[in-house]
């Protein structure tokens, strides 16, 4: 089954959501991977232009939140953190790699150059080698919202406001973090200096999400609803880095996040076309 046909299917109760998400993320982390090895994994290669072709075909797909978890994943795992990547020279909204359709192949040139003693404190301001978290998220809007009418548009805002700006263009709902109950597929999540993208929940309460943050775009799990690290959404997070991202984890390793990404984060949850 692949990613695509994956996204026809209804999801009902908490517990099918979580195991729907779940085969969703692992089909299209498969799909990426079959285009990587067909590109040779090197970044003068097909994959950039086989990852348009995935990404048009994922964007067909009738769920907005599965577009844009789909379109997130297009980076991970091979585009480093770079403070004010995705921002214009002004730094005030979106730049040019925010408002790309499809892959940088600079982004994954410059991942290939480095090694596990990356520091983005030496490449801020970069712009063109890789994506901050606002960035990053912007980016991700772009990939998954562009059409004629809207491709002069940016996504890109300071991170604490990502949610709010989405829901006043009128793209969805925003939930302030107080009122906040639960964290669903495709939910963009603005908290102080960062914002993330929910990829599923768990019954222990942690949450899946992909972001950029230092090294870089990344598949992270949270601790549970406890504060217990051996969560499942780490769990989860380390298996996928480690299976699918073998370069990575062996450089990077995953991490696992706090408490204060499950309480500290105000919501947007996008429309249902």
């Amino acid at each position: 089954m692949n990613g695509y046909n994956n996204c026809r299917g209804c999801i009902n109760g908490a517990g099918r959501r979580e195991n729907l998400n779940d085969e969703f993320i692992l089909n299209i982390l498969r799909s990426l991977r079959s285009l990587r090895r067909a590109g040779g994994g090197t970044t003068e290669t097909g994959y950039e232009r086989g990852s348009d072709i995935y990404r048009c075909r994922m964007n067909r797909c009738p769920d907005p939140a599965k577009r844009l978890a789909a379109n997130a994943l297009l980076p991970v795992g091979y585009t480093l953190y770079i403070w004010g990547g995705g921002w214009n020279e002004n730094d005030d909204g979106a730049g040019e790699d925010a408002k790309r359709l499809g892959l940088n192949p600079n982004w994954r040139r410059f991942f290939m150059s480095q090694d596990k003693d990356y520091d983005y404190n030496d490449y801020r301001y970069r712009r063109g080698l890789g994506l901050d978290c606002s960035g990053f998220v912007g980016w991700a809007m772009y990939n998954t919202l562009y059409c004629e009418r809207t491709k002069n548009i940016g996504y890109v805002a300071s991170a604490n406001a990502q949610a709010e700006f989405f829901s006043k263009l009128g793209l969805g709902t925003y939930t302030d973090k107080a009122a906040v109950k639960d964290h669903r597929l495709g939910d963009i999540m603005s908290g102080d200096g960062h914002v993330y993208i929910v990829l599923n929940s768990y019954a222990d309460g942690s949450v899946l999400l992909v972001h950029s943050s230092p090294p870089g775009v990344q598949i992270s799990g949270t601790v549970s609803a406890d504060g217990d690290m051996d969560s499942a959404a780490a769990r989860r997070a380390d298996h996928l880095m480690s299976r699918f991202y073998p370069t990575w984890y062996a450089r990077y390793g995953s991490k696992v996040k706090g408490i204060e990404y499950l309480k500290n984060y105000s919501q947007f949850r996008q429309h249902r076309d």
